[in-house]
C-alpha cells in the first residue's frame, strides 16, 4: 500500500535550469583552460526571483532628435550594405560603445527607418556589464525576461548567446528558441 500524502517527504525540487547552471560550473572549474570566454556572461535561473508588473512610461522617442544626414553615426568609416531594399543593413566601421549622445539619436532613426540593423565587430562584450546597459536605457526602459536566464546581478540583462559546447540549457524549453 503507497504511503498517505501525509506521510510522504517532501523534497526540494532542482529546477532544469538551475542544474544545468551548476553543470557548467563543475565543469568550469574541473577544466579552467576550457569552457566560455566570458564566463560572467553566463545566464543565471533563480526560480524566486519575481518582478513588479510592469507600468506605463511616457516614451519619447531619441529619434526624434537625429540629424537625418546621421553625421555622428555614419562618418567616413562606416560601411553599409543593405541586407533588402526596405528591411535590414548590415554595418561596419561603427562601435556603439563610442557613440555621443547625437549618434545615438541617430542610431535610433536609423534603427526606425530599416527596423533592422546587424552591427559587426562590436566591442560590447569588453566594456562591462553597467556600459551595456546604461546605452540600452538610453533608447528607454529595459523589459526584464522572467522567463529566462539573466547575468547574475543584471535581471534586466538577457542572455540570448548559447555555446554549442556547454549547451545545458537546452530542456529549459521555455528559451530553447524551437518554437
Amino acid at each position: 500500500m503507497a504511503p498517505s500524502v501525509a506521510e510522504t517527504e517532501t523534497s526540494k525540487q532542482i529546477h532544469p535550469a538551475a542544474a544545468a547552471v551548476e553543470r557548467i560550473k563543475d565543469s568550469l572549474t574541473s577544466n579552467p583552460n576550457s569552457g566560455p570566454s566570458y564566463p560572467a556572461y553566463l545566464p543565471t535561473f533563480d526560480v524566486s526571483e519575481k518582478f513588479p508588473p510592469l507600468e506605463l512610461f511616457e516614451h519619447s522617442d531619441p529619434g526624434l532628435r537625429a540629424n537625418p544626414a546621421k553625421p555622428n553615426l555614419l562618418n567616413e568609416n562606416a560601411k553599409l550594405k543593405h541586407i533588402s531594399p526596405y528591411l535590414g543593413t548590415e554595418i561596419r566601421g561603427v562601435q556603439i560603445s563610442q557613440l555621443s549622445k547625437e549618434g545615438l539619436d541617430e542610431l535610433a532613426l536609423l534603427t526606425a527607418e530599416r527596423k533592422v540593423l546587424v552591427f559587426r565587430d562590436q566591442d560590447f562584450k569588453d566594456i562591462g556589464i553597467e556600459r551595456q546597459i546604461e546605452i540600452a536605457k538610453y533608447f528607454g526602459p529595459i523589459h526584464r525576461h522572467p522567463t529566462s536566464g539573466n547575468v547574475k546581478g543584471y535581471p534586466e540583462f538577457h542572455v540570448v548567446y548559447r555555446d554549442p559546447e556547454y549547451d545545458d540549457f537546452k530542456e529549459y524549453a521555455i528559451n530553447d528558441g524551437q518554437w
